[in-house]
């Protein structure tokens, strides 16, 4: 299909291979039939579907049978065509959705000294300790990503990586923060063990995760929400670190979407709910429902830049380095007769004071606002009571 076809088109090739009248024909972009393509005269392109797409089609009525086909073969035909079923039947009619090809955001760019600060802790312990945090910062008109910081949440251990720890007052004191910077989060990052010998780029787990916060991101922002990006840190022989961004696929958010992913097992193996039809250059087509991780992503350029905000005060949920009365006081006089604008225009000091000393509600939209506008004269309040509660 090409992208200035219409549903009519593609309904009418459907006819042609099924039998089934385009009047009697559902095209869904869901598998419970909700996000239904329903105006024949729209293009592909026009409706946002793209290579990678996933279609599904129920019909009303009977099918009728084609004589010229194998009676063997209607024994499996359902009323309800998930994606394995619509390939096998439009592939001689060119109608497969090949495998994505780009990437909705094309460079990310990340803040060097966040980055710099997210390595600095599992380094400490060799990359052995897992860690990950969320990338904030802006989805451009382009496509392409800036982070500004990096929100590390409380986080413990697994196998596999690492388990978020639920703190919903935590969680709403973040999106507060980040609503009144008027930022947004655009990725989700993560370490690797040391000298990984893994023969994948990304685990079955990492691409799973990926995936379901793009999902979760398109649905808070919408179409800008495609661009959410996954950046993987790791660390060669000779010790240096490198960040690499990804993007997952269309289809891999649509399969969670869609609720077609198994929970992972084995780290090499993506695993759906039911048989999909994968190609494979040089191979033809496989019939599995195990997909490979390393098809589900693409790499995504980067860049870095030096932000807005600073990242100087502990980061948050280090076990070994507590954000308390003993970093305040350190923070303070780091800043000592310079303007408190430099000491506060931190996310990390933001979020500190947010959850020890002022309101979420009231001062720390107040805070940020001054923050984002560079209004020392708002932050005067503030720093007398920051001052008086470090005893300075």
């Amino acid at each position: 299909m090409q992208p200035n076809e219409t549903v009519q088109d593609l309904k009418k090739k459907v006819q042609q291979k099924t039998l089934i009248p385009v009047a009697n024909q559902t095209l869904s972009l869901d598998r419970a039939g909700k996000e239904v393509l329903s105006s024949g005269a729209n293009t592909l392109s026009s409706l946002g579907i793209r290579h990678g797409q996933m279609v599904f089609l129920s019909y009303t009525g009977e099918r009728p049978i084609n004589n010229d086909e194998d009676p063997k073969k209607l024994r499996n035909i359902k009323k309800k065509w998930d994606l394995k079923s619509l390939m096998e039947h439009l592939d001689s009619q060119g109608l497969v959705f090949k495998a994505q090809e780009t990437t909705h955001c094309k460079v990310a760019s990340l803040d060097f000294a966040s980055c710099d600060k997210f390595q600095q802790y599992p380094r400490e312990f060799a990359f052995l300790k897992r860690r990950e945090g969320y990338l904030y910062g802006k989805y451009l008109e382009d496509g392409n990503v800036t982070a500004e910081y990096i929100y590390e949440p409380p986080q413990e251990q697994s196998p596999s990586g690492t388990i978020l720890l639920d703190d919903p007052a935590e969680e709403k004191l973040v999106d507060t923060i980040a609503n009144a910077l008027g930022v947004q989060k655009v990725g989700w990052i993560f370490t690797v063990p040391p000298n990984d010998e893994r023969d994948y780029i990304m685990s079955s787990h990492e691409v799973v995760r990926a995936a379901q916060q793009n999902a979760e991101a398109i649905k808070k922002y919408g179409d800008a929400g495609k661009s959410f990006i996954a950046v993987k840190v790791s660390t060669d022989e000779e010790g240096q670190v490198h960040f690499e961004p990804f993007q997952v696929t269309d289809q891999a958010v649509k399969l969670v979407q869609n609720d077609l992913l198994k929970p992972p097992k084995d780290p090499k193996v993506v695993v759906a709910k039911q048989e999909v039809a994968m190609a494979r250059q040089g191979a033809g087509r496989k019939d599995s429902p195990e997909l490979d991780p390393d098809v589900l992503i693409k790499p995504v350029a980067v860049v870095n830049h030096e932000g807005p905000l600073s990242c100087v005060f502990e980061i948050e949920n280090r076990p070994e380095h507590p954000q308390n009365m003993a970093a305040l006081k350190r923070h303070l006089l780091q800043f000592k007769g310079k303007p408190f604008l430099l000491a506060v225009t931190d996310f990390h000091f933001i979020r500190y004071l947010g959850k020890e000393f002022l309101s979420p509600e009231t001062d720390i939209p107040a805070l940020c606002e001054a923050v984002k506008t560079g209004d020392s004269d708002a932050l005067e309040g503030f720093k007398l009571l920051i001052d008086s509660i470090a005893g300075f």
